[in-house]
């Protein structure tokens, strides 16, 4: 939204879109987004930015939309790096209540980051319902495709990136994609890496090792990549960030946003004994009678350390 300056002032109509740009209005563009084989120069001409799905949008100033997602955003930050701080106490902490207490400051702090998480999500809902003061489909639209453009453009890079460093061919690294998120199978890069050396083998050390890569090569490598594709349809800001979420040695996908992880280390909280990510499974579901999740966890559990 901020990125593309989506909101309802700051569309312009097919008629007021220049004449070398009319050809684009309204049309599904990811996939030529994706290619770069269209023209967009003429953007920085007259000022606009275009989202995917060919509607354009002013730059002369920011919509109330971005504004207020900024705001949301930023608070989200907040609330999530003092969740992961109390997350690492707990952590590091031996006496039980002190534990507990900061186990207690985290889930609040999850609480008020997943509010502001929720918050931002509904902006795209609030376009899409004709109830809404703002109802508007192409701004809708935009936000949708646009994310779609943008994972898939990270995706692709990142396919890329280690075709070339592993010196593989098509090779798809990127094994499961989200809404706004990847997930990499670096087994490969991992081995490869430690070709020929016995040292520095440990769980721990393959950890700290991948973690020192995401922030020191690929996280760079994504911002650069994110900043190439702002320009390219001249955007209003460069917002786009990718931070590494988990690392984890296995992990079991069944559906679109229902897998198992089993995490060492969770947005820089390192776990003394690894712990099992969730996602979608029966044992969130209050539907589940509270023995059978129990049950449930047990044989992930067992899936995820045993199998």
């Amino acid at each position: 939204v901020v990125g593309t300056n989506i909101s309802p002032e700051t569309i312009v109509e097919a008629k007021d879109v220049p004449a070398e740009l009319r050809h684009l209005v309204g049309q599904n563009h990811v996939n030529d987004l994706l290619a770069k084989s269209i023209d967009l120069s003429a953007l920085k001409r007259h000022n606009l930015t275009m989202a995917a799905n060919g509607q354009f949008f002013k730059r002369d100033q920011q919509g109330f939309l971005g504004e207020l997602m900024r705001k949301f955003y930023d608070d989200r930050v907040m609330f999530k790096k003092k969740k992961l701080e109390a997350e690492q106490a707990a952590e590091r902490e031996n006496d039980p209540e002190k534990k507990k207490a900061l186990k207690t400051l985290a889930v609040r702090h999850d609480t008020n980051q997943k509010a502001r998480k929720i918050a931002i999500n509904a902006a795209y809902g609030s376009l899409g319902s004709a109830y809404f003061r703002y109802y508007s489909l192409r701004a809708a639209e935009a936000i949708t495709l646009s994310g779609q453009l943008a994972i898939r453009w990270i995706e692709t890079s990142l396919n890329v990136y280690f075709n070339n460093l592993l010196k593989t061919d098509m090779v798809d690294y990127v094994i499961c994609v989200d809404t706004d998120s990847v997930y990499l199978d670096l087994s490969a890069f991992v081995s490869k890496s430690y070709a020929g050396t016995k040292s520095h083998s440990s769980k721990q050390q393959i950890v700290d090792f991948l973690d020192a890569a995401m922030k020191q090569a690929v996280e760079p490598f994504i911002d650069k990549k994110y900043r190439e594709l702002a320009g390219y349809v001249n955007s209003y800001e460069q917002t786009m960030v990718m931070d590494r979420e988990s690392i984890a040695d296995k992990g079991v996908w069944l559906a679109k946003k229902k897998y198992m992880l089993n995490v060492y280390d969770s947005e820089g909280v390192r776990y003394k004994k690894p712990k099992q990510k969730i996602m979608g499974f029966e044992t969130a579901r209050s539907s589940t009678p509270e023995g059978v999740r129990e049950e449930l966890k047990k044989a992930i559990n067992i899936i995820l350390t045993q199998g």
